[in-house]
């Protein structure tokens, strides 16, 4: 009797929170539905001067079978995928190679508030958080500052929006290491070093660093030795989530080597 009341209420949480995530959803397509449906742009600073034409070319040159190395259209030819401005390979921009390019760019931009809110609600609800406070604060991060600041510098964007992920199943690895938090929390960490935007890496592994010190402070058996324990822990996400996104840094930093910048 005991155990069937705990399933039964562990799946109303479960149905609670599932509907909190589809009115996050909701709420998010609500307020941008002129973009997503009536053709509406956004057009602010770099989107309408670099990053629309700019992934108009590569999806031109996906979709005539070659692969994105150069681009031939600016300065007399540039490197294209080796350059993390292009975000060549990032999953989610791969949206731009929709049957409409428009709408394409337009949804890839969009689908980042949504991994914004419901990224924070999870994160949240992790902390014990009530439906209603996680809820109120995935809208807050989804809609706030951050986010929307930074819709017209999207490498930013797209970086910032994985934080609470990271987060979560860093956090969750740190408390109790397991491989299924290892592995996902490598995977987000991976995703987010594709557009290899640094001041938010910066940000995020010392947050993430600061956490796992401040666990191994409130270890009473031994603070010395949690944050040994700790540390390397975060080393060994870090090394993982750089090789996820390895298929990036390391044509990046290579091409870093050879700009004129790096002759100065």
């Amino acid at each position: 009797c005991v155990k069937s009341r705990a399933v039964n209420e562990m799946r109303s949480s479960l149905r609670r929170d599932a509907f909190a995530v589809l009115l996050l959803l909701a709420i998010c397509t609500a307020l941008f539905a002129d973009v997503l449906f009536l053709g509406r742009h956004f057009y602010i600073r770099d989107l309408t001067r670099f990053y629309f034409p700019t992934k108009q070319v590569i999806r031109e040159i996906l979709l005539s079978g070659d692969f994105p190395s150069w681009n031939p259209n600016y300065s007399a030819g540039q490197p294209l995928a080796a350059n993390p401005e292009y975000e060549v390979f990032y999953p989610p921009q791969w949206l731009i190679l929709l049957p409409s390019y428009d709408f394409g760019y337009r949804l890839h931009i969009v689908v980042h508030v949504y991994i914004a809110a419901i990224g924070m609600y999870l994160l949240l609800r992790s902390m014990r958080l009530k439906i209603p406070g996680a809820f109120f604060g995935g809208l807050v991060f989804g809609l706030g500052g951050i986010v929307m600041s930074n819709i017209n510098l999207l490498p930013i964007l797209f970086c910032a929006v994985w934080m609470p992920l990271i987060f979560l199943f860093a956090l969750r690895f740190l408390i109790a290491p397991n491989l299924r938090d290892f592995a996902l929390a490598a995977l987000f960490a991976g995703l987010q070093m594709l557009p290899m935007e640094p001041t938010t890496l910066v940000q995020t592994w010392f947050l993430i660093g600061c956490y796992a010190l401040y666990r191994a402070w409130y270890d009473h058996k031994s603070r010395i030795r949690g944050a040994i324990r700790n540390t390397m822990l975060v080393a060994f996400l870090l090394v993982a989530g750089i090789a996820v996104g390895g298929v990036q840094l390391i044509p990046a930093f290579d091409h870093a080597a050879d700009s004129s910048r790096a002759r100065k």
